[in-house]
């Protein structure tokens, strides 16, 4: 049995190993190839793609020590689940807001569940009211083009330049670069072909 080993569960594969200006990183890699869907307890293999969570540990003699973790998403292939991709984070969050959810069913105070978990007594009210693991909503941002649409719509339909449609919606307000503004009119001269 090595160190490492004994430091990381054994679904946890050692990719590389470096260090540079005091600092090691320890990067690992998550050889699961199956969870289940926080949302709705749906087993899945399939893999949607990975990511890395950055973790930091404290001093070892003087180093700082870093574990990047390569972890999979999977799918949930379960039809009625709103959650289509989640990723073993996920999980563990929900397993925590049950645990918090069990503190205080026996009884225990915020205050205390606050200090065994290290989390804000807020968060604590907040995963006390869940009945279902939360769904991270990302927010759509607008594009700087759309308010600019219409107008460089009917400049293209009279056959103006982007040059021409750039210096157009410039003098409306338009903040965006030239680059936004020719790949939507290229993509728009092509629907309309």
């Amino acid at each position: 049995m090595t160190i490492l080993s004994t430091l990381f569960p054994s679904y946890w594969h050692m990719k590389k190993t470096t260090h540079k200006d005091k600092q090691i990183f320890l990067e690992l890699v998550s050889k699961k190839r199956m969870s289940t869907c926080p949302m709705c307890g749906t087993p899945s293999s399939r893999t949607h793609s990975q990511y890395v969570r950055s973790t930091k540990d404290l001093s070892l003699t003087g180093y700082t020590v870093h574990f990047p973790l390569i972890v999979p998403k999977f799918f949930c292939d379960y039809v009625g689940c709103r959650r289509k991709i989640f990723t073993e984070r996920q999980k563990e969050k929900w397993e925590l807001i049950l645990r918090v959810q069990a503190m205080r069913q026996k009884g225990l105070s915020i205050s205390f569940i606050s200090k065994q978990t290290k989390l804000d007594p807020k968060t604590l009210r907040k995963y006390l009211k869940l009945k279902e693991p939360p769904i991270r909503q990302r927010r759509r941002r607008e594009n700087v083009l759309t308010p600019y649409k219409q107008t460089t719509q009917h400049l293209c339909c009279k056959g103006k330049t982007i040059t021409e449609i750039f210096e157009t919606i410039k003098q409306e307000g338009y903040p965006g670069s030239i680059t936004i503004l020719s790949d939507y009119v290229a993509c728009f001269r092509r629907n309309i072909k």
